[in-house]
């Protein structure tokens, strides 16, 4: 099956399922650094 998703850049992509689970990771990944700098920058 392929799902859409739409990409940071605001582009859509029709991709895998198998590639939007990595996709996520990548995003949850990214999420998570983000959250780190923000309670480094905001004790």
């Amino acid at each position: 099956m392929k799902s859409k998703l739409s990409a940071i850049s605001g582009r859509f992509l029709n991709v895998d399922d198998d590639e939007c689970i990595g996709f996520g990771l990548i995003l949850e990944e990214i999420r998570d650094d983000l959250m780190v700098i923000h309670d480094n920058l905001y004790p």
